[in-house]
């Protein structure tokens, strides 16, 4: 709050003129960036100090030895967790500064194909049954890119809390004038402590040992940007089925 004081006509000021500006968002800016660059700075140290490693153990195996084969692995692996950290950030940070891209139609069950194609070597190198049901008709919605990143988003959970012999099921169809898409595992489940907590900004649960904690809270973020709503149910050591609602793009009956 500043005051000044404003001078009448003849020279004399007795009056004042209150100027009140409130820093509460500015405040609010100023520690998301503080939160934000802790969390970049520690989770970008992490896999790169593993890449590190990986590469100078390698450095000292010969070509062919098992656990040279195993180091490049590690490498590649946590590069990769990089490239999607990088990723998520770039994207948080648009949906932060309202940088809503434009929505076009789209086939929403040929996206889930796609998607289902895509990720299935993923899961079948980790011996993870992954299954894709999808309700007979086209299935058209308005969206954009983010709609497909935050779908492999929750499938990247789901494959990593998912265990060896389990399975990830996707799952398609229409109910009224929404698209209802449904993702389920038999992975480790959530808690009932991290439960109410996993799409709000920076939140890592117990069993999440990397990331910035904004992946979820983006996918929300683009669930809403689309008009749809998100919802997730779990129990530990039973696995999570997450559920997300879309509008349905209907044909116009002129």
């Amino acid at each position: 709050m500043a005051s000044t004081l404003i001078p009448d006509q003849k020279g004399v000021r007795h009056q004042t003129l209150l100027i009140v500006e409130d820093i509460t968002k500015r405040k609010r800016a100023e520690e998301w960036k503080a939160d934000f660059t802790r969390a970049v700075a520690h989770d970008i140290a992490n896999p790169l100090s593993a890449v590190r490693a990986a590469l100078e153990l390698y450095s000292y195996r010969k070509l062919g030895d098992p656990t040279a084969e195993e180091y490049l692995e590690t490498a590649k692996l946590n590069i990769e967790r990089i490239a999607n950290l990088i990723s998520n950030l770039s994207f948080s940070v648009d949906l932060a500064l309202n940088r809503e891209k434009e929505r076009s139609p789209i086939k929403l069950d040929a996206l889930l194909a796609r998607i289902h194609k895509a990720l299935a070597p993923l899961f079948q190198r980790k011996g993870v049954e992954f299954n894709l049901k999808i309700d007979n008709g086209e299935i058209q919605v308005l969206a954009n890119e983010n709609l497909e990143r935050a779908i492999g988003n929750i499938l990247d959970n789901a494959l990593k809390f998912t265990p060896e012999g389990g399975r990830v099921e996707v799952s398609l169809r229409k109910e009224g004038e929404k698209a209802l898409i449904t993702i389920s595992d038999t992975g480790t489940g959530i808690s009932r402590h991290d439960l109410p907590h996993i799409f709000e900004r920076f939140y890592k649960g117990e069993s999440a040992h990397t990331g910035t904690g904004l992946g979820l809270y983006t996918v929300k973020l683009t669930i809403e940007e689309h008009g749809g709503e998100i919802s997730v149910e779990s129990e530990p050591g039973k696995g999570s089925k997450f559920s997300i609602s879309l509008p349905l793009l209907l044909k116009s009956s002129g």
